[in-house]
């Protein structure tokens, strides 16, 4: 098994060309306009045991609670969830099979 290597220092990096800028842009124009509607789209890239109904309680600022009334399981979300998916013959992270 070989690991991909990381870009050298000083690289283009592609993430931030591109399409990618553009969606970055987009993102970023969708936290301004409403964040509570951003922060609940971002909360349904991983699965809840409760799902929340608060994005966030600034209650208590600075001491801020992201998605308080929510339960999830951490372990679950970084790798059951992607072995249920079916993916669970293939290699986490950015390595690759010769």
């Amino acid at each position: 098994m070989d690991v991909t290597p990381a870009p050298s220092p000083g690289a283009e990096d592609e993430r931030l060309t591109g399409s990618m800028m553009g969606d970055y842009r987009d993102a970023y124009s969708a936290s301004r306009k409403d964040p509570d509607a951003f922060r609940h789209a971002a909360a349904d890239a991983v699965t809840w045991s409760r799902r929340p109904r608060r994005g966030l309680d600034a209650g208590r600022a600075p001491f801020y609670r992201w998605f308080p009334d929510g339960e999830l399981n951490t372990c679950y979300n970084a790798l059951d969830r992607h072995v249920d998916a079916g993916h669970g013959d293939r290699p986490p992270c950015s390595t690759t099979r010769r």
